[in-house]
């Protein structure tokens, strides 16, 4: 195994991961702006505070739109993100990340994750409609809270003073169902996105090295990071991309072409 393919790999890693380091970077501009702009057209709206919500016919086609809008814009990110500097292979990457896998295509599982994005600032915003908060106060705690919605104080205190909005389902879900940071439609976009960066990645660097020669690959640990996964995928060599790295959101692995039959 020659020491450039090992450091060819290292670098692709580092070079992955800032992918996909930009990809949450991004993530948290775009998720304030469009915040920003659905409590614009709430702060707006005549809708009295106790009977608010998102499906309000008054304001329901601006916010399907500025959801559309955010959806195409993640999925803009993750596309230009995932094909990076590998332009000549953009039509190969793009149809791979954007397959059906498990019977959901890029397009469901964003939408899916936006739509609980959006009913959690439902109910933020319908609990600081409720107990008066002001908007600029409402938009530093979004950002506070983003990736914890449930713990917002905004939502506790109205669940405290037990206001009534019974149109806003959300704003009334068990704390104790509803808190942590993987419950977050922020943090499940964020992590979903990163992945689908890492595995356009993934399937350029696999598709080189195929085209170079490549009969395998070594898979080696790039992280210190507990996971019996990972420790199971780098004791094998591996033969085909469905075995190949990243194995879960965030995952460091690196990937190392075999060319000589003698190194299997």
């Amino acid at each position: 195994m020659q020491h450039s393919d090992i450091s060819e790999a290292k670098q692709y890693i580092i070079d992955r991961v800032e992918a996909e380091t930009s990809f949450h970077n991004n993530l948290y501009d775009l998720i304030d702006s469009y915040a920003s702009s659905l409590t614009d057209l709430a702060y707006g709206s005549n809708i009295q505070p106790n009977s608010f919500s998102f499906s309000n016919a008054d304001i329901k086609d601006s916010v399907d739109k500025i959801i559309e809008r955010l959806e195409d814009e993640l999925i803009d990110y993750i596309d230009t993100l995932a094909v990076a500097r590998h332009t000549e292979d953009k039509d190969d990457i793009l149809a791979f990340i954007h397959d059906t896998y498990k019977g959901e295509t890029i397009e469901d599982v964003i939408h899916d994750h936006a739509d609980h994005w959006k009913y959690e600032i439902e109910a933020v915003i319908a609990a600081a409609m409720l107990t008066s908060v002001s908007k600029d106060r409402l938009l530093s705690m979004l950002k506070t809270y983003r990736t914890n919605t449930w713990r917002n104080p905004i939502l506790a205190n109205a669940r405290n003073m037990a206001h009534s909005n019974t149109n806003v389902k959300w704003l009334y879900s068990n704390p104790d169902n509803s808190v942590g940071n993987s419950n977050s439609g922020v943090y499940m976009i964020d992590a979903y996105g990163q992945f689908m960066v890492a595995m356009g990645w993934a399937k350029y660097f696999y598709d080189d090295a195929i085209k170079n020669g490549a009969i395998a690959f070594k898979v080696v640990r790039g992280s210190s990071y507990p996971c019996s996964t990972c420790d199971y995928e780098c004791s094998y060599i591996h033969y085909s991309f469905d075995t190949l790295p990243p194995y879960h959101s965030h995952c460091k692995c690196y990937v190392i072409p075999i060319y000589d039959i003698n190194e299997v």
